[in-house]
């Protein structure tokens, strides 16, 4: 888990799509894919350990909107898993 910060406003951004989600039917609007290219395959278990550092010094980035707020709080409970998907090279384009 990662170290607590405490409660804070969101950011005008924040609330915007705070109120968004609100408003709309919440779903994958806000959610960001991302596609590393790697020139020879990673180690599964140095990735997830460098994954699990960066999550434990960012703390922000396992942080929620609490309904009730709206304000940014820490998550509960343990970090997110990492998903790793493999495919071609060119089954990305």
């Amino acid at each position: 888990m990662t170290t607590p910060f405490p409660s804070r406003p969101l950011t005008p951004a924040q609330h915007g799509l705070w109120v968004t989600e609100q408003v709309l039917a919440p779903g994958a609007a806000h959610h960001l894919a991302l596609t590393v290219r790697f020139p020879d395959p990673p180690d599964p278990d140095a990735l997830a350990a460098r994954c699990a550092r960066l999550l434990e010094r960012q703390p922000v980035l396992c942080s929620r909107v609490d309904p009730d707020g709206p304000v940014l709080a820490p998550a509960t409970g343990p970090a997110p898993g990492l998903r790793r998907l493999a495919c071609a090279a060119d089954g990305l384009d």
